[in-house]
């Protein structure tokens, strides 16, 4: 009975990154760094299929449509570059870019249908659903970003960290899926997405080989409310963390649970 399967029941995006970087002291105060993202994707869709009742004239289940593509399957290249400057020992301050990466996606559709109990609409529902699995084809845009961040030691040992990152949401402008052996099945839905900013703020104290830490951000949706959908959180979220950490020279371990909330 759920009022929004005919639009969504599960969407999940997967991502998986190798990032080779490299980086370079320029000077003790400034260091640059690039490097190469290579990202590896899956995505899953799954809705129900909507058909009038020509009884009762009412919307009813037909079918459970389920597209898939598999995380290793399909991927795609971008690139990254920041700088660090550093002008007094208490002080860093940092900036970097990501690109944007536009992943094509190939995986199969599988058509199950859902019984009315109306014999009449389930024959035909039978006729013209596609049987068996069908190739697919969709693209989706992650979009590049900007993160800005600084760093201060403060007295008592103390260290702040505060970050604003900008994310060009505007880029992924349209979700097209292509069904290349089905005519007339492709869907295509265009976004209404903003660019949007989240703040970051942190503080660590390290009691010897141990640090204790504590975080919190806000997070702007890039959707606005007239075209929310079910790939992204369609709210506004407050994240808060806290963790510790500890290590030597050579190995280290570090630990860090968040809760989220989403502002009404």
């Amino acid at each position: 009975n759920f009022s929004g399967r005919f639009v969504s029941q599960n969407a999940v995006v997967q991502t998986l990154d190798l990032n080779p970087t490299f980086s370079y002291q320029l000077f003790p105060q400034l260091s640059i760094g690039a490097g190469a993202d290579y990202r590896f994707s899956g995505v899953q869709l799954e809705r129900n299929l909507a058909s009038t009742d020509p009884f009762t004239n009412a919307q009813v289940d037909v079918a459970h449509a389920k597209l898939k593509s598999d995380l290793l399957s399909n991927g795609a290249w971008g690139w990254n570059a920041g700088v660090m400057f550093k002008p007094f020992e208490a002080l860093s301050v940092g900036a970097s870019y990501r690109s944007k990466i536009t992943v094509d996606y190939k995986g199969d559709a599988n058509f199950t249908q859902r019984l009315t109990g109306n014999p009449i609409l389930d024959a035909l529902v039978a006729a013209t659903l596609p049987q068996g699995p069908h190739p697919v084809a969709t693209s989706i845009e992650f979009p590049a970003s900007i993160n800005l961040g600084a760093g201060v030691m403060l007295p008592g040992g103390f260290l702040l960290g505060r970050e604003a990152d900008w994310t060009e949401w505007s880029s992924f402008h349209q979700l097209n899926i292509v069904f290349p052996d089905l005519t007339g099945r492709d869907l295509d839905r265009v976004t209404a997405w903003t660019d949007s900013w989240a703040y970051r703020a942190g503080i660590e104290k390290k009691f010897g080989n141990v640090a204790i830490r504590a975080g919190y951000y806000f997070d702007n949706t890039p959707q606005p409310s007239f075209d929310t959908g079910p790939l992204l959180s369609d709210n506004d979220r407050n994240v808060y963390s806290a963790g510790f950490g500890s290590g030597t020279g050579n190995f280290g371990l570090d630990v860090g649970p968040l809760l989220r909330t989403f502002r009404k």
